[in-house]
């Protein structure tokens, strides 16, 4: 028997025929594991010479390199491919990591809303920015985000993307989110699912200090507790040229570790608590 033959092939085949029949040879070979027998190793050994003299690889089995160099890149292929794609994402992440910016407050604008910019976020979320880094001490980068729900798919999926963050964050512990403005439907649907920490501790010590808060702000659950400031026909929202359905209500996330700095944004944003006038100072 030829060295042709030992591969099944007929004499003068081509190179990538022999090497086809080759990989295919040790496939199976490589597929008997812990069951090969000694005649197995023996045909194989005679499989691989033949292999090695038609290709070139005049040399003992030991010393042949390339060829099976070649073959175990051929048959694994598809695992450096899974291997690369990994290491590719990993630098990616560790790079995202490295370069993402550092936030130590944030906002979130939720509800059905419009503004008269090109771009319909764009106003609020630089004048929000703006004024509490002016207003409020301690807070140096905040994050304004803003997830409108309405008739735009791309809109909607946001909006989608917002709710799964708050179901995982109320799930894991600390959030990334501290102060919300929400419009109506919104401030129902959180209040029933349990987001809105109660403001009563809050509104007492300002009130303490001589801060009056309006009556008519306040926004209570049907336990009487605050839960919401209302910025319904609120100036410096206007300014923004921001509209929205129903009212607008400023409340502080159940798991922010951030709700002084929530209640200190709410007032800087509201514009309408006042120091107590001396007859509400001695009714108190």
């Amino acid at each position: 028997m030829n060295d042709y033959e030992k591969l099944g092939l007929k004499e003068g085949a081509s190179k990538e025929a022999i090497q086809t029949a080759y990989r295919i040879r040790l496939l199976r070979y490589q597929q008997l594991g812990e069951n090969k027998t000694p005649e197995d190793e023996a045909a194989f050994k005679e499989v691989d010479e033949a292999y090695n003299r038609l290709c070139g690889y005049d040399v003992p089995l030991e010393e042949v390199k390339h060829g099976k160099l070649k073959d175990f890149l051929y048959y694994n292929k598809e695992k450096f491919a899974i291997i690369a794609l990994v290491l590719v994402l990993l630098v990616v992440l560790v790079v995202q990591s490295v370069n993402r910016p550092t936030y130590d407050f944030s906002v979130a604008i939720i509800g059905d809303f419009e503004t008269e910019s090109t771009d319909y976020s764009i106003d609020v979320e630089k004048s929000i920015s703006l004024l509490m880094q002016e207003e409020i001490v301690g807070i140096k980068s905040p994050l304004i985000m803003t997830y409108p729900r309405g008739g735009d798919i791309v809109q909607n999926s946001a909006y989608f993307t917002m709710q799964q963050k708050l179901i995982a964050e109320m799930q894991f512990g600390e959030t990334g989110i501290d102060l919300m403005l929400l419009d109506t439907e919104n401030y129902q649907d959180f209040l029933g699912q349990g987001y809105l920490y109660a403001l009563n501790d809050f509104i007492k010590v300002y009130e303490e200090g001589n801060v009056k808060i309006p009556e008519e702000l306040l926004v209570k659950n049907d336990s009487g507790e605050v839960c919401g400031i209302r910025l319904t026909d609120n100036a410096f929202i206007k300014e923004c040229n921001f509209t929205y359905t129903g009212d607008l209500i400023a409340c502080i996330f159940v798991n922010s570790v951030r709700k002084e700095l929530a209640f200190s944004g709410i007032q800087a944003i509201s514009l309408q608590f006042a120091p107590l006038t001396t007859e509400e100072k001695t009714a108190a």
